[in-house]
Protein backbone atom coordinates (compact mmCIF):
# COMPACT_ATOMS: atom_id res chain seq x y z
CA UNK A 1 0.00 0.00 0.00
CA UNK A 2 1.24 3.48 -0.87
CA UNK A 3 0.62 5.46 2.30
CA UNK A 4 1.70 8.80 0.81
CA UNK A 5 -1.37 9.06 -1.44
CA UNK A 6 -4.84 10.21 -0.48
CA UNK A 7 -6.42 7.49 -2.61
CA UNK A 8 -5.46 4.60 -4.85
CA UNK A 9 -6.90 3.23 -8.08
CA UNK A 10 -8.05 -0.33 -8.67
CA UNK A 11 -9.25 -1.28 -12.16
CA UNK A 12 -11.34 -4.43 -12.39
CA UNK A 13 -11.32 -6.20 -15.77
CA UNK A 14 -12.52 -9.56 -17.06
CA UNK A 15 -9.91 -12.25 -17.54
CA UNK A 16 -10.28 -12.34 -21.34
CA UNK A 17 -9.73 -8.55 -21.54
CA UNK A 18 -6.35 -8.51 -19.77
CA UNK A 19 -4.29 -7.80 -22.88
CA UNK A 20 -6.46 -4.80 -23.77
CA UNK A 21 -6.26 -3.03 -20.42
CA UNK A 22 -2.75 -3.58 -19.03
CA UNK A 23 -1.37 -0.46 -20.74
CA UNK A 24 -4.21 1.63 -19.27
CA UNK A 25 -3.47 0.23 -15.82
CA UNK A 26 0.24 1.09 -16.14
CA UNK A 27 -0.44 4.61 -17.44
CA UNK A 28 -2.61 5.50 -14.45
CA UNK A 29 -0.42 3.69 -11.86
CA UNK A 30 -3.39 1.58 -10.87
CA UNK A 31 -3.65 -1.90 -9.43
CA UNK A 32 -5.13 -4.46 -11.80
CA UNK A 33 -8.04 -6.50 -10.44
CA UNK A 34 -8.65 -9.69 -12.44
CA UNK A 35 -12.15 -11.13 -12.43
CA UNK A 36 -12.01 -14.93 -12.10
CA UNK A 37 -14.78 -17.52 -12.06
CA UNK A 38 -14.44 -19.99 -9.22
CA UNK A 39 -13.27 -23.45 -10.33
CA UNK A 40 -12.83 -22.45 -13.98
CA UNK A 41 -9.51 -24.25 -14.50
CA UNK A 42 -8.96 -23.19 -18.13
CA UNK A 43 -9.48 -19.52 -17.31
CA UNK A 44 -7.17 -19.75 -14.28
CA UNK A 45 -4.48 -21.41 -16.39
CA UNK A 46 -4.65 -18.62 -19.00
CA UNK A 47 -4.51 -15.87 -16.35
CA UNK A 48 -1.57 -17.53 -14.58
CA UNK A 49 0.32 -17.85 -17.85
CA UNK A 50 -0.36 -14.19 -18.66
CA UNK A 51 0.70 -12.90 -15.23
CA UNK A 52 3.97 -14.85 -15.16
CA UNK A 53 4.89 -13.89 -18.74
CA UNK A 54 3.75 -10.25 -18.72
CA UNK A 55 6.37 -7.86 -20.06
CA UNK A 56 5.04 -4.85 -18.16
CA UNK A 57 5.25 -4.62 -14.36
CA UNK A 58 2.02 -4.06 -12.46
CA UNK A 59 0.42 -5.00 -9.18
CA UNK A 60 -2.67 -7.17 -9.34
CA UNK A 61 -5.19 -8.95 -7.20
CA UNK A 62 -8.20 -11.19 -7.76
CA UNK A 63 -11.95 -10.68 -7.74
CA UNK A 64 -13.78 -14.03 -7.51
CA UNK A 65 -17.15 -14.84 -9.00
CA UNK A 66 -18.91 -17.40 -6.81
CA UNK A 67 -21.65 -18.39 -9.24
CA UNK A 68 -20.10 -21.87 -9.33
CA UNK A 69 -20.20 -22.34 -5.55
CA UNK A 70 -21.39 -25.96 -5.90
CA UNK A 71 -17.92 -26.86 -7.13
CA UNK A 72 -16.20 -25.48 -4.06
CA UNK A 73 -14.75 -28.88 -3.20
CA UNK A 74 -12.43 -28.57 -6.22
CA UNK A 75 -9.11 -28.42 -4.35
CA UNK A 76 -7.14 -28.83 -7.58
CA UNK A 77 -8.37 -25.42 -8.71
CA UNK A 78 -7.59 -23.93 -5.29
CA UNK A 79 -4.11 -25.41 -5.32
CA UNK A 80 -3.41 -23.77 -8.70
CA UNK A 81 -5.01 -20.55 -7.47
CA UNK A 82 -2.37 -20.28 -4.74
CA UNK A 83 0.26 -19.90 -7.49
CA UNK A 84 -1.17 -16.44 -8.16
CA UNK A 85 -1.05 -15.54 -4.46
CA UNK A 86 2.66 -16.42 -4.43
CA UNK A 87 3.47 -13.96 -7.23
CA UNK A 88 5.76 -11.11 -6.11
CA UNK A 89 3.42 -8.51 -7.65
CA UNK A 90 0.29 -9.72 -5.90
CA UNK A 91 -1.04 -6.59 -4.19
CA UNK A 92 -1.37 -6.17 -0.42
CA UNK A 93 -3.26 -3.82 1.86
CA UNK A 94 -2.22 -3.46 5.50
CA UNK A 95 0.28 -6.31 4.98
CA UNK A 96 -2.46 -8.65 3.76
CA UNK A 97 -3.12 -10.10 0.33
CA UNK A 98 -6.49 -9.17 -1.14
CA UNK A 99 -9.28 -11.30 -2.56
CA UNK A 100 -12.50 -9.49 -3.41
CA UNK A 101 -15.89 -10.94 -4.26
CA UNK A 102 -19.44 -9.92 -5.04
CA UNK A 103 -21.47 -10.10 -1.87
CA UNK A 104 -24.38 -12.46 -2.63
CA UNK A 105 -26.17 -15.46 -1.15
CA UNK A 106 -23.68 -18.02 -2.45
CA UNK A 107 -20.54 -16.12 -1.46
CA UNK A 108 -20.35 -16.60 2.32
CA UNK A 109 -20.08 -20.40 2.18
CA UNK A 110 -17.47 -20.28 -0.59
CA UNK A 111 -15.42 -17.62 1.20
CA UNK A 112 -15.37 -19.71 4.37
CA UNK A 113 -14.25 -22.78 2.43
CA UNK A 114 -11.52 -20.94 0.49
CA UNK A 115 -10.30 -19.19 3.63
CA UNK A 116 -10.06 -22.51 5.48
CA UNK A 117 -8.20 -24.13 2.58
CA UNK A 118 -5.71 -21.26 2.24
CA UNK A 119 -5.00 -21.30 5.97
CA UNK A 120 -4.00 -24.97 5.72
CA UNK A 121 -1.54 -23.92 3.00
CA UNK A 122 -0.01 -21.21 5.21
CA UNK A 123 -1.96 -18.24 3.79
CA UNK A 124 -3.39 -16.74 6.97
CA UNK A 125 -2.88 -13.13 5.85
CA UNK A 126 -5.75 -12.85 3.35
CA UNK A 127 -8.10 -9.87 3.36
CA UNK A 128 -11.47 -10.80 1.83
CA UNK A 129 -13.31 -7.74 0.48
CA UNK A 130 -17.08 -8.01 -0.12
CA UNK A 131 -17.66 -5.51 -2.94
CA UNK A 132 -20.43 -3.01 -2.34
CA UNK A 133 -20.92 0.62 -3.31
CA UNK A 134 -19.18 1.58 -0.07
CA UNK A 135 -17.50 -0.71 2.44
CA UNK A 136 -14.84 -0.49 5.16
CA UNK A 137 -12.85 -3.63 5.89
CA UNK A 138 -10.18 -3.59 8.64
CA UNK A 139 -10.54 0.20 8.64
CA UNK A 140 -9.66 0.36 4.92
CA UNK A 141 -12.33 2.29 2.96
CA UNK A 142 -13.47 1.03 -0.45
CA UNK A 143 -15.80 2.77 -2.90
CA UNK A 144 -16.88 0.93 -6.05
CA UNK A 145 -17.85 2.61 -9.34
CA UNK A 146 -18.97 1.53 -12.78
CA UNK A 147 -16.92 3.62 -15.25
CA UNK A 148 -20.04 4.24 -17.29
CA UNK A 149 -21.83 5.65 -14.26
CA UNK A 150 -19.31 7.78 -12.34
CA UNK A 151 -21.21 10.27 -10.15
CA UNK A 152 -20.73 14.00 -10.46
CA UNK A 153 -22.89 15.35 -7.63
CA UNK A 154 -21.46 17.32 -4.71
CA UNK A 155 -23.43 15.18 -2.25
CA UNK A 156 -21.48 12.10 -3.33
CA UNK A 157 -18.16 13.92 -3.06
CA UNK A 158 -19.05 15.18 0.42
CA UNK A 159 -19.87 11.63 1.49
CA UNK A 160 -16.44 10.49 0.22
CA UNK A 161 -14.76 13.28 2.18
CA UNK A 162 -16.44 12.08 5.38
CA UNK A 163 -15.12 8.58 4.70
CA UNK A 164 -11.59 9.95 4.17
CA UNK A 165 -11.76 11.90 7.43
CA UNK A 166 -12.71 8.80 9.42
CA UNK A 167 -10.04 6.41 8.14
CA UNK A 168 -6.35 5.80 8.90
CA UNK A 169 -5.78 4.34 5.42
CA UNK A 170 -5.85 5.89 1.94
CA UNK A 171 -9.20 5.64 0.17
CA UNK A 172 -9.40 2.72 -2.27
CA UNK A 173 -11.26 3.71 -5.45
CA UNK A 174 -12.47 0.61 -7.28
CA UNK A 175 -13.55 0.99 -10.92
CA UNK A 176 -15.07 -1.61 -13.23
CA UNK A 177 -13.20 -0.76 -16.42
CA UNK A 178 -15.34 -1.76 -19.40
CA UNK A 179 -14.27 0.83 -21.97
CA UNK A 180 -10.53 1.33 -22.45
CA UNK A 181 -11.07 4.46 -24.54
CA UNK A 182 -13.55 6.58 -22.58
CA UNK A 183 -13.21 4.94 -19.16
CA UNK A 184 -9.72 6.23 -18.22
CA UNK A 185 -10.58 9.81 -19.19
CA UNK A 186 -13.74 9.76 -17.08
CA UNK A 187 -11.78 8.38 -14.13
CA UNK A 188 -9.07 11.06 -14.45
CA UNK A 189 -11.64 13.86 -14.55
CA UNK A 190 -13.52 12.47 -11.55
CA UNK A 191 -10.40 11.94 -9.42
CA UNK A 192 -9.00 15.42 -10.19
CA UNK A 193 -12.25 17.06 -9.08
CA UNK A 194 -12.41 14.85 -6.00
CA UNK A 195 -8.82 15.65 -4.99
CA UNK A 196 -9.47 19.40 -5.41
CA UNK A 197 -12.52 19.08 -3.18
CA UNK A 198 -10.59 17.11 -0.53
CA UNK A 199 -7.75 19.66 -0.47
CA UNK A 200 -10.24 22.45 0.15
CA UNK A 201 -11.52 20.92 3.39
CA UNK A 202 -8.75 18.61 4.67
CA UNK A 203 -5.11 19.25 5.56
CA UNK A 204 -3.39 16.88 3.12
CA UNK A 205 -0.04 17.00 4.96
CA UNK A 206 -1.70 16.03 8.24
CA UNK A 207 -3.65 13.30 6.45
CA UNK A 208 -0.46 11.78 5.05
CA UNK A 209 1.15 11.87 8.51
CA UNK A 210 -1.79 9.82 9.79
CA UNK A 211 -1.21 7.32 6.99
CA UNK A 212 2.52 7.13 7.78
CA UNK A 213 1.78 6.47 11.45
CA UNK A 214 -0.58 3.70 10.41
CA UNK A 215 2.17 2.28 8.21
CA UNK A 216 4.58 2.14 11.17
CA UNK A 217 1.88 0.44 13.25
CA UNK A 218 1.26 -2.13 10.49
CA UNK A 219 4.99 -2.91 10.33
CA UNK A 220 5.15 -3.30 14.12
CA UNK A 221 2.12 -5.60 14.12
CA UNK A 222 3.62 -7.66 11.31
CA UNK A 223 6.95 -7.99 13.16
CA UNK A 224 5.07 -9.02 16.29
CA UNK A 225 3.25 -11.68 14.29
CA UNK A 226 6.58 -13.00 12.94
CA UNK A 227 8.05 -13.13 16.45
CA UNK A 228 5.02 -14.99 17.74
CA UNK A 229 5.35 -17.49 14.90
CA UNK A 230 9.05 -17.98 15.74
CA UNK A 231 8.28 -18.57 19.42
CA UNK A 232 5.51 -21.02 18.52
CA UNK A 233 7.89 -22.94 16.23
CA UNK A 234 10.52 -23.19 18.96
CA UNK A 235 7.94 -24.31 21.51
CA UNK A 236 6.82 -27.02 19.09
CA UNK A 237 10.42 -28.17 18.73
CA UNK A 238 10.84 -28.24 22.51
CA UNK A 239 7.72 -30.43 22.75
CA UNK A 240 9.29 -32.72 20.16
CA UNK A 241 12.46 -33.00 22.25
CA UNK A 242 10.38 -33.78 25.33
CA UNK A 243 8.89 -36.72 23.45
CA UNK A 244 12.40 -38.06 22.84
CA UNK A 245 13.71 -37.79 26.40
CA UNK A 246 11.74 -37.65 29.60
CA UNK A 247 12.42 -37.51 33.33
CA UNK A 248 12.14 -39.93 36.30
CA UNK A 249 15.02 -42.25 35.36
CA UNK A 250 14.58 -45.80 36.60
CA UNK A 251 17.42 -47.77 38.08
CA UNK A 252 19.50 -49.53 35.43
CA UNK A 253 18.17 -47.41 32.56
CA UNK A 254 20.70 -45.82 30.23
CA UNK A 255 20.43 -42.04 29.97
CA UNK A 256 21.99 -38.64 30.48
CA UNK A 257 21.79 -37.06 33.93
CA UNK A 258 18.31 -37.61 35.26
CA UNK A 259 16.86 -38.30 31.78
CA UNK A 260 16.30 -41.64 30.13
CA UNK A 261 15.88 -42.36 26.43
CA UNK A 262 12.54 -43.19 24.86
CA UNK A 263 12.21 -46.49 22.96
CA UNK A 264 12.59 -44.68 19.62
CA UNK A 265 15.94 -43.21 20.61
CA UNK A 266 17.14 -46.54 22.03
CA UNK A 267 16.51 -48.23 18.68
CA UNK A 268 18.30 -45.45 16.77
CA UNK A 269 21.29 -45.63 19.16
CA UNK A 270 21.47 -49.42 18.84
CA UNK A 271 21.43 -49.20 15.03
CA UNK A 272 24.10 -46.48 15.04
CA UNK A 273 26.57 -48.27 17.32
CA UNK A 274 25.93 -51.76 15.93
CA UNK A 275 26.06 -50.88 12.23
CA UNK A 276 26.52 -47.23 11.13
CA UNK A 277 29.95 -46.70 12.77
CA UNK A 278 31.39 -49.96 11.37
CA UNK A 279 34.07 -49.55 8.65
CA UNK A 280 32.95 -49.99 5.03
CA UNK A 281 35.11 -53.08 4.43
CA UNK A 282 33.48 -54.80 7.42
CA UNK A 283 30.00 -54.12 5.99
CA UNK A 284 31.05 -55.42 2.56
CA UNK A 285 32.33 -58.70 4.09
CA UNK A 286 28.94 -59.03 5.77
CA UNK A 287 27.18 -58.77 2.39
CA UNK A 288 29.48 -61.49 0.92
CA UNK A 289 28.76 -63.78 3.89
CA UNK A 290 25.01 -63.38 3.23
CA UNK A 291 25.57 -64.55 -0.38
CA UNK A 292 27.56 -67.61 0.84
CA UNK A 293 24.82 -68.40 3.33
CA UNK A 294 22.17 -68.20 0.60
CA UNK A 295 20.37 -65.26 2.21
CA UNK A 296 21.22 -62.83 -0.62
CA UNK A 297 21.62 -63.02 -4.42
CA UNK A 298 25.07 -62.64 -5.97
CA UNK A 299 23.88 -60.16 -8.61
CA UNK A 300 22.60 -57.79 -5.92
CA UNK A 301 26.20 -57.03 -4.93
CA UNK A 302 26.67 -55.22 -8.26
CA UNK A 303 23.18 -54.01 -9.21
CA UNK A 304 20.68 -52.34 -6.86
CA UNK A 305 17.83 -52.92 -9.33
CA UNK A 306 17.78 -56.69 -8.94
CA UNK A 307 16.13 -58.65 -6.15
CA UNK A 308 18.47 -58.57 -3.16
CA UNK A 309 17.20 -61.24 -0.81
CA UNK A 310 16.06 -64.80 -1.39
CA UNK A 311 12.85 -66.08 0.11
Amino acid sequence: MEYNKVFQYHFSVKAHDLMSFTSVVSDLSAKLVIQLNECNEKELEEVTRFIYSAKTTFEFWIELNFNLAKNQENDIWLNNFTNLLCHLNYATLANKKIISYKNNESSSQSVAYIKSYLETQGFDNILFIPLKNETIISNIPFITFETGNIPEGEVVKQNIIEIVKGSNYPLQLYFYLNDKNEGPEKIKAFVEKLFTKIKSVIDIVLLQKIYEQQKELDIALNNNKDLYSTILTKETYIDFLKNIIYSDQEEGQEGIGNYKYSEMVKIKKFYHFEYEILPLWYKQIGHVLKVLMGKRTFKSLFNDNVKKYKE
